[in-house]
């Protein structure tokens, strides 16, 4: 999928955690029911390879370089097996 540009790289994830089937199956870590949606955002980013206390989260997507708009695309698309963004 590709990631709004226009939008920090965290928000892009925050998007897909309002999705009716993130609320309906609780995929995505619940949809956000261990922290707020922004939190479990920058986890996911953290998780992928983003470093969570650089500002590279915060930047727009159109700013990022290729290898990070890569990761993004990479967690905005859930695991078909388990509805998560683990990489196992």
């Amino acid at each position: 999928m590709r990631p709004y540009y226009t939008l920090p790289a965290y928000k892009n994830l925050v998007i897909p955690l309002f999705s009716p089937r993130a609320k309906r199956t609780g995929g995505w870590r619940g949809g956000g029911k261990l922290g707020d949606r922004d939190t479990v955002g920058i986890d996911i980013l953290e998780e992928i390879g983003f470093e969570r206390d650089s500002f590279v989260p915060y930047k727009l997507a159109s700013s990022l370089p290729t290898g990070y708009l890569k990761r993004l695309e990479l967690a905005r698309v859930p695991c078909p097996e388990t509805g998560d963004h683990s990489l196992r």
